[in-house]
């Protein structure tokens, strides 16, 4: 890690350190600080429970915490699409196969799950085969989103749909098995 990086890191460990047990972020939690999102084990089709990931309601606290203003576009991108998720009524997780990390598996109010990956951008064949990894080491059948912000994309990869988050964001595009226009 860079100095500066680094340095950030451990802010942020200290910072966690503190609050990590779990009355504080229940307390957290329940002013609406940020949202947790439980950790799904995609192989073992159950919930874990200590290792959960948390999405800030205003990213203004991570710069205060850190006193550093830097944005890191794909952080942020991933907090928008979570909390799109959450205000669509989706049950939203993070996902775990294997070493790899799922951004999303959400569950619909028809029970089904989706599995969504987001990335800034896929332009580059190295990054578009990273996120496209984790699916391909995801062997059932419920339908697989790659959502970017790129405006020139291949839209299916083998059955996994790529879909532009600002019209996912806009609803021009869903994250259903029936179709993407709703």
């Amino acid at each position: 890690m860079s100095g500066r990086k680094n340095d950030e890191h451990e802010k942020f460990s200290s910072f966690r350190g503190k609050f990590s047990s779990s009355p504080y972020l229940e307390r957290l939690d329940d002013c609406f600080f940020f949202y947790k999102a439980d950790r799904f084990d995609v192989r073992g089709g159950e919930h874990l429970k200590l290792i959960n990931k948390y999405y800030l309601t205003d990213f203004g606290f991570k710069y205060y915490i850190l006193h550093n203003p830097t944005l890191e576009l794909q952080q942020i991108v991933e907090n928008v699409v979570f909390f799109e998720l959450k205000r669509r009524r989706y049950k939203v997780s993070t996902g775990k196969v294997d070493d790899r990390e799922v951004d999303f598996v959400v569950q619909g109010d028809d029970g089904r799950m989706r599995y969504i990956q987001v990335a800034v951008s896929v332009a580059d064949e190295e990054k578009l085969k990273q996120e496209l990894a984790v699916f391909e080491a995801i062997k059932d059948n419920y339908p697989k989103y790659l959502l970017t912000l790129d405006d020139v994309f291949v839209a299916d990869h083998d059955g996994i749909r790529t879909l532009n988050i600002i019209d996912f964001l806009l609803e021009r595009t869903y994250v259903n098995e029936e179709s993407d226009i709703g």
